[in-house]
């Protein structure tokens, strides 16, 4: 059963409070704790369908979605809105077990709503938006431990892509990237991602390629995220070809994933 003091960590953790090595360390404990793990993605998951500016920068402007927006904006879908709103309340407020699984009931009340009222969408979608979501995982993301400025460095540029604010982690990037003695190239992997983000295609394969030229035993994390970014942006043949690489070598990075994704495509 998790505490209080699990809860404050998945809070620092998903709000970009920590610092690198006390993501390493969370990121450790969720390897071994399955209840942990599943409680960040719940909480993950409720930021992520209150988020509207995200909502309107990753849905197109079609029939569908103008229907779905004027959902949200009906008195319906407000009081939707402001029920995941006091359940997260619920959820930052001092911890029970009654409270807990009242949330949770909440949350699963709140998650079918909107799985129903986002199904127009959601079936009209592209195969590869929805394979994009299914995949991707910020915890595939590189947590990295250095020392001194570097680490500070660094560890702004984690905790400010974990706050969602990709713009300034780009910024960042670009101040680490003329003031290290020595760039981390797995730092590249959270350039590109914002850069994906923004809609930025061009320069997120880029930042991808650097990983996958690198030296580095992990360097194939550089290919699976250049065939996320290819499936975000519908480009099938890239996304295919790049998979194909992956499962080539069953030592590559999410080389089953690749597989699995190779059939769906």
């Amino acid at each position: 059963m998790l505490n209080d003091r699990d809860y404050q960590k998945i809070e620092a953790y998903l709000g970009g409070a920590m610092s690198s090595e006390e993501i390493v360390a969370f990121e450790k404990e969720m390897d071994h704790n399955e209840d942990l793990r599943k409680e960040v993605q719940l909480y993950d998951r409720l930021n992520h369908h209150l988020g509207k500016q995200n909502l309107d920068e990753t849905i197109p402007d079609n029939t569908y979605t103008q229907q779905l927006k004027t959902f949200i904006q009906s008195e319906e879908g407000i009081a939707i809105e402001k029920g995941l709103r006091a359940a997260k309340e619920k959820y930052d407020s001092p911890k029970t077990k009654t409270s807990r699984i009242n949330y949770k009931a909440v949350a699963a009340i709140a998650a079918i709503l909107i799985i129903g009222f986002f199904g127009i969408y959601l079936s009209q979608s592209t195969s590869s938006e929805r394979l994009y979501l299914q995949y991707y995982s910020i915890e595939d993301l590189p947590s990295v431990v250095k020392r001194g400025e570097t680490k500070t460095k660094i560890s702004a540029i984690v905790s400010t892509f974990r706050a969602k604010d990709y713009q300034s982690v780009i910024d960042l990037f670009m101040d680490y990237e003329k003031t290290a003695v020595a760039i981390d190239t797995s730092m590249f992997l959270y350039k590109g991602m914002a850069h994906l983000e923004l809609n930025e295609m061009n320069d997120a394969i880029a930042a991808f390629e650097v990983m996958c030229n690198s030296r580095l035993l992990d360097r194939s994390k550089g290919l699976w995220f250049k065939a996320l970014a290819y499936l975000k942006q519908k480009d099938i043949e890239n996304a295919r070809k790049t998979l194909e690489i992956i499962a080539e070598n069953p030592q590559n990075f999410r080389h089953k994933e690749a597989k699995e994704l190779l059939g769906k495509l």
